[in-house]
Order: C-alpha cells, then sequence, then structure tokens
C-alpha cells in the first residue's frame, strides 16, 4: 500500500490596498501652511525655554570662590554655603556681602553686587569669580600645630579594640572615629600652598603620635595622597624609614600600628635604647570612710604617662584627690534614687527627651545592692555626684568622676590591674580584695570625667568638633579579654550600659 503526502495548497498574500490619509483644511488654511506655522512655533517656543526663559526665572550671577590654601569656610550674609572651592547663587540686582574664614588666618570680606541677563544664561551664565590668596606664614609649625592637636585628640584616645570588646551590647566607637580625615583634608587643601617637604614634616611627626591601626591609616592615606603613585607598602616603607632616622620609638610605635603588610618590604624594626618611660608612683597617704564607702587620698605630684603604653608619654600633675577605692554600688545608687526621684525608672522617658539619658537607662540594673551600679548615664553620674555633695560629712567636698589619666596612672601599679576579665557577668563591686583600690581595671567599664584626652583643659575645643557629646570610659568590662592602662573606651553620655559604671573623685574645696 502506497501512502502519498498530501501536497499544500500555496499560501496567496492577502490582497494589499493603498491607505492615504488627507489632512482637511483648518479655518480655510490649507495643511502645508499651518503644519509650517505649528512647526514654527515649536522651534520658537524651545528657543524661549532654553534661551530666556532660565534667565527670566532666575537672573543673577553664578559665584566662584576660590582660595589659597582651599578649605575655607564661605558664608553669604550670615549664610554658610560652602568650602572653597564652591559656587554659589546669587540673585541679580542685589548686595551680598561675603565672608571667607580658615583657622589660622586673617578672614576677608568681600562686597558684591550681582549682576543679571536674560539671554542665553542656561549655556552662558553670568559669572563672577571671588579668588583669596593668604600670604605663606614665616614657618609652616603655625599651621602644624592646629591640625597635630587634633589628630593627636584621638590618637591618644587608646590602642585597637580587641574583637572582644567590639561584641559587646554596648559597642565601643572606635578610636578616631570623627578625625580620621583630619590629616587627609588637610593635605588636599595645603599641597598648593606648601611645599611637599614641609607637608611631609607634618605628615612625620603625625605617624609619631600613631597608637592604633586607626591613626596609622590615616596616616598612610594622607601620604598616598601626597605622593599618589606609592601604594601602601611603599609608604609604609617611606615613612618608617624617616622616623627610623630620626625617632626610632616612635618608628616601633607606629610598625606595630600598621595594617598587617608583608615584612620583606618594609625596614627592619628599629633598635630601642634601653630606657623605659617614668613609671608612676601615685601612692596612697590616708583614707577616710563614709556612707559606707572608702576614699583613698592622693598627694599632688607630676607624674608621666604611658608607662605600658604605645602612646608617647605625657607629663600630667595629678594627686590631690580622695577616690572611691571601688565602683559605686546598686545599693548606694539607690539611695540616690530615693532622693532624686527624677532619676527614677519611671521618669527615664523624660530624661531620654531631655538628652541626659538614652532608652536603656536603668533596664538591666543590678538587683542586687553589692553589684556595680551600671546602666547609667554619664549625666546620671554626674548627678549621683551632686546629691553626694549634699550628704553629711561631704560638706567640704566637690565630687566629680576621675579624669581618664588619673586612671590610667593609678592602674599602673600591677596590683591595681586585673579583676573580673573575660567573665560572663559582673561581681560584687570590691569583691577582689588589694590593700588601696579595687577593681580599677575590669568587672565594668567606668566613665570619666572628660572627653577621651589626656588634658582636661582641651575639652571645650574638643567637644566643638563633635556632632553629639561623648566621654572616655576606662578599664574594661567583665566581658573584656583583656585590658590596660593605655586602652581608652569611647561612649555618647547619654548611653546607659550594661556594661558601663562608675566611681567618684573629691576634691577639697
Amino acid at each position: 500500500m502506497i501512502i502519498r503526502k498530501k501536497e499544500k495548497s500555496p499560501i496567496e498574500p492577502p490582497d494589499e490596498k493603498e491607505v492615504s490619509v488627507k489632512l482637511k483644511n483648518f479655518g480655510g488654511v490649507t495643511p502645508s501652511v499651518y503644519l509650517r506655522i505649528l512647526l514654527a512655533a515649536l522651534i520658537i517656543c524651545a528657543l524661549f525655554l532654553l534661551l530666556f526663559f532660565p534667565g527670566i526665572k532666575n537672573e543673577g550671577t553664578v559665584l566662584k570662590v576660590l582660595s589659597v590654601p582651599s578649605g575655607a569656610a564661605v558664608s553669604v550674609n550670615g549664610t554658610y554655603v560652602g568650602y572653597t572651592p564652591t559656587k554659589v547663587f546669587l540673585p541679580a540686582d542685589r548686595f551680598y556681602d561675603m565672608l571667607i574664614e580658615k583657622p589660622e588666618f586673617e578672614p576677608r570680606t568681600e562686597r558684591i553686587r550681582a549682576e543679571g541677563r536674560v539671554f542665553a544664561t542656561l549655556f552662558f551664565p553670568v559669572r563672577k569669580t571671588v579668588t583669596v590668596n593668604w600670604p605663606r606664614p614665616d614657618s609652616p609649625e603655625e599651621l602644624f600645630a592646629p591640625v597635630l592637636a587634633e589628630f593627636n585628640d584621638f590618637a591618644q584616645a587608646g590602642r585597637e579594640y580587641s574583637p572582644s570588646l567590639r561584641k559587646q551590647a554596648a559597642r565601643l566607637l572606635e578610636p578616631g572615629y570623627f578625625f580620621t580625615e583630619t590629616l587627609d583634608f588637610f593635605v588636599e587643601d595645603y599641597k598648593d600652598f606648601l611645599t611637599d617637604e614641609e607637608i611631609e614634616t607634618l605628615l612625620l611627626r603625625a605617624a609619631g603620635l600613631c597608637g592604633h591601626t586607626v591613626t596609622a591609616q590615616a596616616v598612610l592615606k594622607a601620604y598616598m595622597r601626597l605622593h599618589p603613585d606609592c601604594d601602601a607598602v611603599e609608604a609604609a616603607a617611606l615613612l618608617l624609614s624617616a622616623l627610623q632616622s630620626d625617632n626610632p620609638r616612635a618608628a616601633a610605635v607606629f610598625r606595630s600600628a600598621l595594617p598587617k603588610m608583608p615584612e620583606a618590604e618594609l625596614p627592619p624594626p628599629p633598635t630601642l635604647p634601653e630606657t623605659e618611660y617614668l613609671r608612676p608612683q601615685l601612692r596612697p597617704a590616708s583614707s577616710f570612710s563614709a556612707l559606707g564607702e572608702r576614699w583613698v587620698y592622693f598627694e599632688p605630684q607630676t607624674a608621666v604617662t604611658a608607662a605600658a603604653s604605645p602612646l608617647p608619654p605625657a607629663e600630667c600633675a595629678v594627686g590631690g584627690f580622695w577616690i572611691q577605692d571601688r565602683e559605686v554600688t546598686a545599693g548606694l545608687y539607690r539611695r540616690f534614687l530615693a532622693d532624686t526621684p527624677q532619676w527614677n525608672a519611671d521618669n527615664a522617658a523624660e530624661t531620654e527627651k531631655e538628652g541626659k539619658t538614652d532608652a536603656f537607662y536603668l533596664r538591666r540594673f543590678p538587683q542586687d545592692d553589692r553589684l556595680p551600679a551600671v546602666s547609667v548615664s554619664w549625666h546620671a553620674a554626674q548627678a549621683f555626684c551632686r546629691w553626694l555633695e549634699r550628704q553629711n560629712g561631704f560638706e567640704n567636698f566637690r565630687a566629680r568622676l576621675p579624669y581618664s589619666f588619673e586612671i590610667e596612672l593609678l592602674t599602673a601599679d600591677d596590683d591595681l590591674t586585673l579583676a573580673n576579665i573575660n567573665s560572663t557577668e559582673l561581681k560584687a563591686a570590691g569583691a577582689r580584695q588589694a590593700d588601696t583600690l579595687r577593681d580599677l581595671t575590669g568587672n565594668a567599664w567606668e566613665w570619666c570625667q572628660n572627653p577621651p584626652l589626656r588634658d582636661p583643659a582641651q575639652t571645650d575645643r574638643f567637644l566643638l568638633n563633635l556632632p553629639t557629646e561623648i566621654k572616655a570610659v576606662k578599664g574594661g568590662s567583665f566581658q573584656s579579654e583583656t585590658v590596660s592602662a593605655a586602652e581608652t573606651g569611647i561612649h555618647f553620655a547619654v548611653w546607659s550600659s550594661p556594661f558601663t559604671g562608675f566611681r567618684v573623685v573629691l576634691e577639697r574645696r
């Protein structure tokens, strides 16, 4: 049987028909005429929008402000508009008073009349340029001093924290959080004003202040901006070579603070002299007890910090104060709360609204009266000090929190350093026995009176550069794996951390 395939019939194409559209006359005008008129109108509108409308809507002058060195703050009629180099639009037919300011330089003022033009301002706006050329100082030291002081503020804040500290619920801010761009901005602003050699002098001095990875990275970043052909390893090698010939101890500190780099490409570690920094010799002279607490007296003297620190030494006048021999206990803090109900947990929403605490104030306050009073903000600790001054036996004293450098000096004694470290919970305040002070490190971080600076006289200037108030904390907590006198934490003053308590210093009025 033979099966034949059915042949497919070819597909016929559809019938093609021509379709024509014919525009009608409009108002007796033929399409060829009114289409030309419509096209001309569109062109005229486009030209108007491009050439005239911008000038009619915003008639004025584009003012460009330059300065050498750059980075100067510009204000027009009292309103800040940016840092040089910057541009600002000024509406026409008005006079403007412009102020150009930069620290360490004489302010400049300019009175400017803004002119206007309507035609083609979108493509060719009315422009005016104001340039301020400040004279070079006799010595770049005049410019180095403030930027080095600002860099030093956070270079001395402490070493880089161990991973265990970063895991804490009350996260510590990295040292240098607010100032890591200081040197980088300086190089950018001054590279056309100072010579490369002068700026390198600044960076070498900054490298000598480094105490942790954050500050070392800031110096490297600034050096690489000055020498864009250098990579990080090459820049580190150049800085280390210069430091080792000039300041071998600073070179050792900077080398230890650098991020991990190939050792083979860096200069060998310098040989350091045998002499060490002076160890502070703060010794208790006497003590007294009141409210169930003991205060130990330290006589006035001058001591040198950084005995066991990677930071440069600093001479500090200390002493002439009594310091509590243990952290303020939860039981004593409850007595304060009973007398000052505005600081009770029931009023926590109000203190948070006033910017004196955060939402965690007293939330994890210990139930055991023997434990340190934690979950307390810096402002609450200040209120406690004012309350203490009103108690019997304290009328002749001024109460405050300790300065960070005082804790640093007091903890230099090996007998005072380790207490309840790498633990899972708080222990009773002062549980570890000692001849003088107890738990200066460990158990709970302790609020300090000052921001993370060694010099309390710098406090006001330091705070001007911060978005909010911060304070130093010392000593580490029970969760810290290791801690030293050199390590300084940074807390916002409103933080009410379950890892942070405080103790009180008394001074004679």
